[in-house]
């Protein structure tokens, strides 16, 4: 159930969401703490992501159109200005030091992510990424993924697993990795 409250915000009813992610088994957040009109939908991917995060790539990228499927379906969101924040730790594995060691993949990993956020190019994060993914050990990966999946629905034109870069005024603000993970800021807007 979805209405506008009188201040314009979206209100969607918490059994609208759990349902959409119930049926592809994905967990959502309790959306008990926010207010009567809610600005935001938390989703939380699966905790297999841990054991499976690459045999989940193509799910994830489903999810992702089916996010936007979502967001241009509902009546009261179709027509709205929507924000898709996305919080995703690159390669974990940077440092001796750091909690899951070092690996040669961590600064690799990190690079094709980073050149995914450049160029939105899909091969350097559905395929490079993902065969180190296992050794760079990413618990945000598929969170890009998602947003890859997103992207991709919003433009018709696709190409090597990527999209019309011409639709998308992308910008890759920082990418690097102070401590043992490797950490990225990145921005997407339609032109």
């Amino acid at each position: 159930m979805e209405s506008e409250g009188e201040d314009g915000w979206v209100k969607i009813g918490r059994e609208v969401v759990d349902n959409h992610l119930d049926e592809r088994g994905l967990d959502s957040k309790s959306l008990s703490f926010l207010p009567n009109r809610p600005r935001c939908v938390i989703i939380s991917l699966p905790n297999r992501r841990y054991e499976e995060g690459p045999s989940m790539v193509d799910e994830m990228v489903q999810l992702g159109g089916d996010l936007l499927h979502f967001i241009e379906s509902s009546s009261s969101l179709k027509e709205r200005r929507v924000a898709i924040l996305v919080s995703a730790d690159l390669a974990h594995t940077h440092q001796e030091s750091g909690p899951y060691g070092y690996s040669p993949a961590a600064q690799p990993f990190d690079d094709a992510c980073a050149e995914w956020a450049r160029t939105l190019d899909g091969l350097p994060l559905l395929e490079k990424a993902r065969n180190l993914l296992d050794q760079a050990k990413s618990c945000g990966y598929l969170g890009l993924v998602i947003l890859h999946g997103v992207l991709v629905s919003l433009v018709s034109k696709e190409s090597n697993n990527g999209i019309d870069t011409g639709a998308w005024d992308c910008q890759l603000h920082s990418i690097s990795h102070p401590t043992y993970y490797g950490m990225m800021v990145a921005s997407y807007s339609r032109r």
